[in-house]
């Protein structure tokens, strides 16, 4: 019976870790993203100041763009994992 008990105990505390890790990877994940985005408000206003070289500006605008899209792709990642890891965790658990 200890030795049951003692396999739960380190299961559970393991899965807490786990848990644990998964909200920091995804806390972590989302602090970089909302950095991007300030990075990106910083080029399009940097880009806002460059009318006088188009060339320039045109740059600043297709990097800020592409950019941005990146972010979303990486938010739209990050929320993926997060729902199919509490779905995964859920279906563990009621197992």
């Amino acid at each position: 019976m200890e030795m049951v008990e003692s396999e739960v105990f380190d299961l559970e505390s393991r899965l807490e870790k786990l848990v644990k890790l998964c909200a920091h990877t995804m806390d972590g994940g989302r602090q970089y993203c909302s950095s991007n985005r300030q990075f990106v408000c910083a080029l399009r206003e940097l880009s806002f100041h460059s009318q006088e070289d188009s060339m320039l500006e045109e740059c600043l605008e297709k990097f800020s763009d592409g950019l941005s899209r990146l972010i979303d792709h990486h938010t739209e990642l990050l929320d993926s994992v997060q729902q199919s890891f509490k779905q995964k965790l859920q279906h563990l658990l009621k197992e």
